[in-house]
């Protein structure tokens, strides 16, 4: 696959045509092309770019965030739950929890976590059942329902919704598609890049310290790090095709 990639490049790049990223999904063969063609998918050695062939600029990978944000929801609701740096839980169960409120009490339309995001193993390509579940109005929810209902199955969500609102923050930057988007939707441009960086650093620091247990392994060092990993790298790509497209041709 990497010849393939790398005979790929030439081609197009005689045609006046420069690849500057590269995407896929995080399938074990499609990192290890990664490595082959240059680049290090590691959590301890993190190299998300390669050269190329021609050119010798740098080719950046980018992850597939759709792909990305399924494998982290796969991962906390078949773990159940994982800890942040603080030591703090969070849970899947605080969904369940949520869902069953919302049958049995009633919650805003605006609320879409359903049957099908509780039981997403039936449709487990869905990207909106993921997206659906780590969402803003989700972590509203969740945390109106702690603090001011004050409701006991939802004590100590906290960290929970914390984690929500980072995988929604993530996901709108790196799905952004409309040039007039606000705020973390929008495209990265002088105006707003300052504040992407700065939530950047804030994301990397909370899925480097996210771990399977209170005193177990870093999830980055487990066998689910994938989605994890997959937008640290994604992270690091984005903006180093910032500085090369933008900052070097203002």
């Amino acid at each position: 696959r990497a010849n393939i990639i790398q005979e790929c490049l030439k081609n197009v790049h005689e045609t006046d045509i420069e690849v500057v990223s590269l995407t896929f999904d995080g399938t074990s063969t499609n990192l290890s092309t990664a490595q082959y063609l240059g680049a290090s998918i590691n959590a301890s050695n993190l190299v998300t770019s390669f050269k190329h062939p021609i050119s010798g600029n740098d080719v950046h990978i980018i992850l597939d965030p759709c792909h990305m944000i399924k494998l982290v929801r796969n991962t906390l609701a078949s773990k159940g739950s994982f800890f942040d740096s603080q030591g703090r839980i969070i849970k899947w169960d605080y969904i369940e929890s949520l869902h069953k409120f919302q049958k049995e009490e009633g919650l805003p339309a605006a609320i879409k976590v359903r049957t099908r995001h509780i039981q997403w193993k039936r449709e487990v390509m869905k990207v909106k059942l993921a997206t659906q579940v780590f969402s803003a109005s989700v972590a509203d929810a969740l945390l109106y329902l702690a603090k001011d209902a004050n409701l006991p199955e939802f004590k100590g969500c906290e960290a929970t919704v914390e984690f929500i609102q980072c995988f929604n923050d993530l996901f709108d930057v790196m799905n952004s598609r409309n040039l007039l988007a606000k705020g973390l939707k929008g495209p990265m441009q002088s105006m707003n890049v300052e504040k992407i960086l700065k939530f950047f650093i804030c994301a990397e620091a909370h899925i480097k310290n996210l771990r399977i247990s209170s005193d177990g392994p870093l999830i980055l060092q487990s066998n689910r790090k994938t989605g994890f990993l997959g937008f640290l790298a994604c992270i690091a790509s984005i903006k180093s095709l910032y500085a090369f497209l933008i900052e070097k041709n203002p």
